[in-house]
């Protein structure tokens, strides 16, 4: 072989694709650099829209009537409704925190993140029934809000844009679908969801106290709030 041959070899491997070394390491750099940060930590806003959230539902609930004082009834006004729908929101973060805050989870981390969550839901389930049987007259989340967090799995992947979306879409099918159901569909079939447990999926959804359909617009808003950098 001769020299002028040889140099050509040589000069061929070293300016390959496969040598180039530092293109190679910067392009790996660029890439990791890109990689969003997941953020950690306990949210000091979160406790404290919980906080707010279950006083809030405490005085819906057993607070006192102020009949006759217009400001006094305005106040005491403010947190029938509102601490349900907080409750919803803050049920949407938690789940986004569980699996994985702003970065989801993969594979068998959100697989175990998933389980999580049914498990969460199961106890929340067996508090509810318990306080359920001893015959209170206050309407009691607990249920809903367990199946609230099932019907929420499906969109533990999706992106805050995308639950964003989902949310504007739920807040404005939601009502429609569930005044339709109520009003025209399940009459028009004969059919009158009861409050035994083969109804529960038309409760917790359609027909109860707070219906899924409604606030699942609520859940998926604060899954994409726990899905922002916090």
């Amino acid at each position: 072989m001769s020299d002028s041959h040889h140099e050509e070899l040589e000069r061929g491997r070293f300016d390959s694709p496969i040598a180039t070394t530092p293109d190679l390491a910067a392009a790996t750099s660029t890439l990791i650099t890109a990689t969003p940060a997941r953020y950690s930590g306990r949210i000091g806003g979160i406790d404290i829209a919980r906080a707010l959230a279950i006083f809030g539902m405490f005085y819906a609930h057993v607070g006192k009537e102020w009949w006759g004082n217009p400001v006094a009834e305005f106040l005491a006004g403010i947190p029938d409704g509102r601490s349900s729908i907080l409750f919803a929101l803050l049920a949407g973060v938690s789940l986004s925190i569980i699996t994985g805050r702003n970065v989801p989870f993969i594979g068998e981390e959100m697989r175990a993140a998933r389980l999580r969550v049914v498990g969460r839901s199961g106890v929340l389930l067996i508090i509810a029934a318990i306080l359920g049987a001893r015959g209170t007259a206050v309407a009691i989340i607990l249920a809903y809000y367990a199946a609230w967090f099932v019907a929420a799995l499906p969109f533990s992947r999706w992106s805050a844009r995308k639950l964003f979306i989902a949310a504007a879409v739920f807040a404005v099918a939601g009502p429609l679908v569930t005044n339709l159901t109520v009003n025209w569909f399940l009459p028009g079939l004969s059919i009158w969801p009861g409050g035994d447990p083969n109804t529960f999926l038309f409760e917790v959804f359609i027909t109860g106290t707070y219906p899924g359909l409604v606030y699942m617009a609520f859940v998926l808003a604060g899954m994409g709030i726990g899905r922002l950098e916090l």
